[in-house]
């Protein structure tokens, strides 16, 4: 967390020597975490874009959907990238309403702005109204009961220096009271806080775009980045697939490629399958050949489609992967085809344990003998994929800890060509 904070206070002071105008919109009041939230004005777009290119900074390929809403990336030597979600307009995106809401107070936010230890921030009821609008204009339910409470926290903080001010003070305590009246419930607050500041944030409409239907080559489009993570039951895969996504920072989609019996689409294959290991010769043999060669590709198409039909710019992250169809008799026939059904990945991770952990993970459902064969297949699998082209890595997570690997592996990522090619631009002010 120490060079995540580093890093984006180097960010900071950056902007500063170049004298581009800022304001930050978020963890005011203490260390910053997770993205860099500025607002920087529209006038100062050219000089912004100025300091990009003599900075390096980076664009996300896929745009955000609201005019002058911009993601850019600024690489710190030594430190992990720094994502800027930088507004051009303080506008807020009211879904009830489906319109922008414009802050009435830009220009004045930006004069009366104070420098803090964090940088350079709104004053006090500035900065109220900007955190009740990121309470009261939240998307898809990604409000915490945290933000509430540090909504009141700010008001109760910064209540003492609006007191020349009744109609101020009014409304923060009625911002206030519409939490604490909802008991911070995150449906019912949301809506309260909006009354409250209605005044404040103008109506503005969004032009109506036609949308453009996305062609079949466009919506099957392949992953900007494709990262694939096998080992043994008990390595530690989808806790290091969970840990990757948080300390990426940017678009990832997860795809589940196992036979685990809670991620099925099509449960009726699932049970087949079971039913089928429970018949006699030669019986299950030809259900377990249907089952390979053309249920579970079905199956996987499904999960494929359903989760990466808008991956296009984004990371792939696969948990697991049929190894049977690379290793089995039939491997040429059914390595074509899950070839076809599944991502091809551009990364193979082999995360590994030692054996005795394995057993101690998975008692009852592995021994020393078979956790060793099963460790042996996925190095197996990962020779096939680096024949293919795949970069193969192996990964410890018992002695570094998922949190420690995700992040190293998040850096070896950063270092390839088509994942910065595939995932950013160069980066372009707004016309």
């Amino acid at each position: 967390m120490y060079r995540t904070e580093h890093a984006k206070a180097v960010v900071l002071g950056l902007l500063e020597s170049e004298g581009v105008p800022y304001l930050l919109l978020s963890e005011f009041t203490g260390g910053v975490g997770g993205d860099l939230d500025l607002y920087i004005p529209l006038s100062a777009a050219e000089q912004f874009e100025a300091f990009c290119r003599a900075k390096g900074v980076l664009q996300q390929s896929r745009p955000t959907k609201y005019p002058h809403h911009f993601f850019y990336f600024v690489q710190v030597p030594g430190l992990r990238p720094v994502r800027l979600h930088v507004k051009f307009e303080l506008a807020f995106w009211d879904q009830q309403e489906s319109a922008y809401r414009i802050a009435a107070f830009q220009a004045e936010a930006l004069d009366k702005a104070v420098r803090a230890e964090s940088g350079v921030i709104p004053e006090a009821w500035h900065l109220i109204l900007l955190y009740a609008a990121k309470c009261a204009f939240v998307e898809r339910m990604s409000l915490e009961r945290r933000q509430l409470e540090q909504l009141c926290r700010y008001i109760e903080q910064f209540l003492p220096s609006l007191a020349s001010f009744p109609d101020r003070v009014r409304t923060a305590r009625d911002i206030t009271d519409a939490i604490t009246a909802c008991e911070f419930d995150r449906v019912s607050s949301p809506r309260r806080i909006r009354h409250a500041i209605d005044k404040h944030f103008p109506f503005q409409k969004p032009k109506i775009e036609k949308k453009v239907r996305p062609t079949i080559a466009r919506r099957w489009g392949p992953a900007a980045y494709c990262v694939l993570f096998v080992g043994c039951d008990g390595a530690g895969k989808s806790t290091l697939v969970d840990a990757v996504q948080k300390a990426l920072e940017l678009p990832a989609i997860r795809l589940y490629a196992g036979l685990g019996a809670n991620e099925w689409m099509l449960p009726g294959v699932y049970r087949f399958w079971k039913f089928a290991e429970g018949l006699r010769l030669p019986m299950r043999y030809a259900a377990l050949a249907l089952c390979l060669g053309w249920l579970f590709p079905l199956e996987f198409l499904i999960r494929r489609l359903r989760r990466t039909l808008l991956a296009r710019n984004c990371v792939v992250l696969v948990d697991r992967y049929p190894e049977y169809a690379f290793l089995g008799v039939k491997g040429k026939y059914l390595s074509r085809l899950y070839s076809w059904v599944l991502p091809l990945p551009d990364v193979v991770v082999e995360v590994s344990a030692p054996i005795e952990v394995l057993v101690q993970r998975r008692p009852g459902e592995l021994t020393a003998d078979s956790a060793r064969e099963r460790v042996n297949q996925s190095n197996s699998l990962a020779r096939v994929f680096e024949k293919r082209g795949a970069k193969w890595i192996q990964l410890e997570t018992v002695a570094r800890g998922p949190e420690d690997a995700a992040t190293w592996l998040v850096q070896e990522m950063w270092r390839s060509d088509k994942f910065r090619d595939g995932m950013l631009c160069n980066a372009s002010a707004p016309r």
